[in-house]
């Protein structure tokens, strides 16, 4: 098994959202760079980081984020706000490692098709990209957790697979009896 660490940012701050409610976020008293800092000495390799402006579609975090992926040694698997095949390109283009796409892979099967087939140079797009589902219940997801998909998710997997993207980031959260709980496998 192969845990990645996920760190949220808002507003330039380390958070954690409850459920995903930006009105309910813990503030965490250490920046980014210090947080990444860490995990590297700890010997991690890859570290998975949510602009969670940029998923609301405000990049004032981006260029702060940029300078700080530029900097640092670790692998960066970042995601916010990726709607356009643009965005993925800059992204890569910043020394971003993989690229997360999560509600637009969904919603857009276009976009999951050209991102399917594009190259430029020596770089293959799909062989940066992580195909991000959350699941609830066993139903697909998006929008923050708000909207729900009626595609299965093992008919999703197989259509992203046959697409050539690998690898997928599951979270799957399930309500039993008043109990939740989560499991986060990376496929």
């Amino acid at each position: 098994m192969y845990i990645i660490p996920a760190i949220d940012v808002l507003d330039k701050k380390v958070v954690r959202l409850r459920e995903g409610n930006y009105d309910d976020v813990t503030t965490y008293d250490i920046s980014l760079e210090e947080q990444i800092d860490r995990y590297h000495a700890n010997g991690t390799e890859l570290v998975h980081i949510i602009d969670l402006n940029g998923a609301k579609g405000d990049f004032s975090n981006q260029e702060y984020l940029f300078n700080i992926i530029r900097k640092t040694e670790m692998k960066i698997q970042y995601g916010g706000g990726v709607r356009s095949i643009e965005k993925v390109k800059e992204l890569i283009d910043a020394g971003v490692f993989r690229v997360i796409v999560g509600t637009q892979a969904i919603t857009n099967p276009e976009f999951l098709e050209e991102l399917s087939t594009l190259n430029e140079g020596k770089i293959k797009y799909a062989d940066h990209i992580v195909i991000a589902i959350d699941v609830l219940d066993e139903v697909i997801k998006y929008s923050g957790w708000l909207e729900s998909s009626p595609i299965k998710l093992i008919e999703y997997i197989d259509k992203c697979l046959a697409l050539g993207f690998l690898p997928f980031s599951v979270y799957r959260y399930q309500q039993r009896r008043q109990v939740r709980w989560c499991r986060c496998r990376i496929v």
